[in-house]
């Protein structure tokens, strides 16, 4: 299990990711894992204010289109947008939440990248926990890099089988994450 924010959250992350704020400086509202391997996948826990639940999607899918706004992705795609069950936000049974995710493609350019570069096709997976009675979203979210699927991804099915398999692996370790994610500490939602 890893401590997060202080220890105001725990979760389970495989041994070989790595805590990104010990190589830069993180946003006081974002724990930031990177996975020591060849997927490279990025790992980010992020606490932002609730949103309304658009009335044609998802909460995930506003964070979704919130990261590839960041990103500044110049096509981005979303393939699966659907509920999370209760077993799949368990470690949040005693509060009022419910979550979503969101499961798509950003093309993005890599910072320090010019316009004339070619852009990386970069598949996000989303999943957000919303606390209702502490009106926050809890983001949670995993970066995977396409290394083999050269032209813009429209669908799952255009997705190269060896990045199929990465997509997979990320799938089941944000599954694990978050259903093994527990507020433990309320406190860090207080007013100052």
């Amino acid at each position: 299990m890893v401590q997060l924010f202080g220890g105001a959250f725990r979760a389970e992350l495989p041994e070989n990711f790595l805590n990104a704020s010990a190589l830069r400086q993180i946003p006081d509202n974002q724990e930031v894992f990177l996975q020591d391997s060849k997927e490279n996948l990025t790992l980010i826990l992020e606490l932002l204010e609730a949103v309304e639940k658009p009335h044609d999607a998802t909460v995930a899918k506003f964070h979704f289109d919130s990261i590839a706004f960041d990103n500044d992705a110049s096509d981005s795609v979303i393939w699966k947008d659907e509920n999370l069950n209760k077993t799949d936000i368990s470690g949040f049974h005693n509060e009022l939440a419910n979550g979503t995710r969101a499961f798509g493609c950003q093309r993005i350019l890599e910072k320090g990248k010019k316009v004339t570069d070619p852009a990386s096709n970069v598949a996000v997976l989303v999943h957000v926990i919303t606390l209702q009675d502490i009106e926050t979203d809890i983001v949670c979210s995993v970066n995977i890099p396409l290394f083999e699927t050269l032209s813009f991804p429209k669908t799952l099915a255009d997705v190269s089988p060896a990045d199929e398999a990465t997509l997979q692996t990320a799938d089941r370790i944000l599954s694990q994450f978050t259903r093994s994610l527990v507020l433990v500490d309320k406190s860090l939602f207080s007013s100052a």
